[in-house]
């Protein structure tokens, strides 16, 4: 259900209010009554109406130096204040504008005009804060595309640092592995010849030296394959494979 628009009517004279409370309750309007300046700025304060209707004729604080302070402060400027009085001169007009008034209504009260000047400025009350929403939506999304757009050029930089990154440790890898693929060839180039030629003549202590060093020369070539193939994985398309954990697991226990 929308909320009924609030209006407060701020007038040191029971009677006006009496008569403008007959007029806006029967238009379904929730209305507020403060009989001096500091009450309606209290009052203001406290619950924020959509619209104020100010004598500027009171006692004490008037309307003008009511209205100046309710547009200096920042949770009130924004209610749109229609000034009444008795007196319907230019100066008074020109004044109540000056000091932030959206519109005035002279006394006697004609129902029509004033239904007619409370609903327009209602309304125009109602598109301002629709217009701030929109703007502030739009500062929300402008904010997000500009987050968005840093968050990019960043995935974009990182991207590009892992990718330098990659292709280093693939040079090396490869660099490595081809520095150590010719002297383990040639170890175990010696060591097949030494079980080739000379097994039989080696005491068993010998022939166990041979036996491990061929073991761990193959195991050593398997490395250097492990470690091309590495090298390579940067180059090559990604494929996704079920794996055996628990076989993963032990095999790498048992080596």
């Amino acid at each position: 259900m929308e909320k009924r628009p609030t209006i407060l009517i701020v007038d040191d004279t029971p009677d006006n209010f009496r008569i403008l409370g007959d007029i806006l309750e029967d238009e379904g309007y929730d209305l507020r009554i403060a009989t001096s300046g500091p009450q309606a700025l209290a009052n203001a304060q406290s619950f924020p109406p959509d619209l104020i209707l100010l004598d500027i004729l009171m006692p004490g604080m008037d309307g003008y130096e009511v209205c100046q302070q309710l547009k200096a402060n920042p949770d009130l400027r924004i209610i749109p204040v229609i000034f009444i009085s008795a007196l319907g001169l230019a100066e008074q007009k020109i004044q109540a504008f000056r000091e932030g008034a959206v519109d005035y209504i002279t006394k006697p009260f004609q129902t029509d005009e004033v239904m007619a000047r409370v609903r327009t400025h209602l309304q125009l009350s109602k598109l301002e804060e629709l217009k701030h929403e929109i703007a502030e939506r739009k500062r929300a999304e402008a904010e997000i595309r500009r987050f968005n757009e840093q968050l990019e050029r960043r995935v974009i930089e990182r991207t590009a640092q892992l990718e330098a990154a990659n292709k280093e440790l693939e040079a090396f890898a490869y660099s490595v592995s081809h520095d150590l693929r010719a002297p383990l060839r040639a170890i175990d180039g010696y060591a097949a010849i030494l079980v080739e030629d000379y097994m039989k003549v080696l005491d068993a202590e010998g022939q166990h030296v041979c036996d491990v060093i061929c073991t761990n020369a193959r195991r050593m070539g398997q490395l250097i394959d492990d470690l091309l193939a590495f090298s390579r994985l940067g180059r090559a398309e990604m494929q996704w494979a079920p794996v055996d954990m628990e076989s993963l697991a032990r095999g790498v226990f048992e080596e």
